[in-house]
């Protein structure tokens, strides 16, 4: 008895192929006419509520905010304006979207890159300045010295992956600065230079110019904070006056500097 040959199934195949279209299509269509109010869900979701988006207009794709907010806690929330975003869809072969976003509010704007792969959210091309004054209000290290200053920050490239912590280089320049604490208002001008691994930070401060010369180094990690060692040094005309201030940052040295540790130092040392 010989076996009995098996014939091929192509009208299955081709149902089968032609469900799979129309589900993909299905699927293609229901996100090209999503609104932009699932982008807003979208970037909550992936920022764990720390950023929220209202007053969406358009869609998915090529969308607006009237106003996007960074929640930094409880009862902290620091506006930034309005958003604008548009997807490029020429690298999505390779696996990825790239995203151009614009904020533009009264006293801030930024613009960046936005790469969206499954590993993760990649940020090229940074360039943002904002009044600094209002987030230097809800840093509890900061918050008694009164602190104001114009932020500007840049970045070629910073990675947030789910796994993990950023990755990645950001240099920030706090121009302007003031505090209210002390005769000399007026501090000068600060580089901050960041880098981002393994769910923490390492930084360095130097002095672009100004009355008050501050350097040193830090750590910042969630379950530690921030920690930070460096020299304070009053200088100029008014070097005198500026001990009032210094010396709230720190312990007097014997050449006139003083010893910057944080978080022993501003906070523990005001009256």
């Amino acid at each position: 008895m010989s076996a009995r040959p098996i014939s091929p199934q192509p009208r299955r195949g081709r149902r089968t192929l032609w469900g799979l279209f129309l589900v993909v299509g299905y699927a293609g269509f229901l996100a090209a006419s999503a609104p932009a109010s699932v982008g807003a869900w979208l970037v909550a979701k992936a920022s764990a509520g720390h950023m929220l988006l209202s007053g969406t207009a358009g869609s998915l794709w090529d969308g607006a905010a009237r106003e996007a907010v960074v929640r930094l806690g409880q009862r902290q929330e620091y506006p930034l304006g309005g958003m604008r975003w548009q997807v490029r869809w020429r690298n999505l072969w390779k696996g990825r979207l790239a995203i151009p976003v614009e904020i533009a509010g009264a006293d801030d704007n930024a613009r960046a890159i936005m790469a969206l792969a499954f590993g993760g959210v990649r940020v090229t091309h940074l360039a943002a300045a904002f009044d600094g004054g209002p987030l230097m209000r809800l840093l509890p290290l900061l918050a008694p010295a009164g602190l104001k200053a114009r932020v500007r920050v840049h970045s070629d490239a910073l990675t947030f992956s789910r796994s993990g912590g950023p990755k990645g280089r950001a240099d920030l320049i706090l121009s302007g600065v003031t505090t209210s604490l002390g005769p000399v208002p007026k501090l000068g001008t600060y580089a901050v230079h960041i880098v981002f691994a393994r769910a923490g930070a390492r930084f360095r401060v130097a002095t672009v110019q100004g009355p008050l010369a501050l350097s040193g180094a830090g750590t910042w990690s969630k379950p530690l904070g921030v920690h930070f060692e460096g020299l304070a040094r009053p200088q100029g005309p008014r070097a005198a006056a500026l001990d009032f201030f210094a010396s709230r940052m720190g312990r007097r040295q014997p050449n006139g500097s003083y010893r910057v540790l944080w978080p022993q130092g501003l906070v523990a040392a005001l009256p």
